[in-house]
């Protein structure tokens, strides 16, 4: 679908992604500050001062209800997060997020401290 491929880059554009200041924690190094519990699934978390762009994909093959965990270090309890794609807020209690994700799909999230 070419809105998806659009839509993407419209959130990492208006997210300052290519900025010098932001930070990138790739899924590939040790401690995350964001984790998802399920199979074959990785997050990737990008820093713009006190905003955060996840992204928690699921790659393998079945759909799958994940429990997305914050590390307190990083994230206050009080953070707001909403869907990146949808602007809809979502639900993050003790630090953790209760998330559907098809099988071989992603969702981004915004989170503001």
């Amino acid at each position: 679908k070419p809105d998806s491929a659009y839509r993407l880059m419209k959130i990492k554009q208006d997210f300052h992604i290519e900025d010098e200041c932001v930070k990138f924690y790739p899924y590939w190094e040790g401690k995350q500050p964001v984790v998802a519990d399920g199979k074959e699934t990785y997050t990737a978390i990008w820093q713009n001062k006190d905003r955060f762009l996840v992204d928690v994909a699921n790659l393998s093959l079945d759909k799958q209800d994940l429990t997305v965990t914050f590390d307190k270090a990083l994230f206050p309890a009080d953070v707001k997060v909403i869907d990146a794609e949808t602007k809809e807020p979502a639900t993050l209690s003790n630090l953790t997020l209760n998330v559907s994700i098809p099988r071989r799909n992603y969702r981004l999230f915004l989170i503001a401290k």
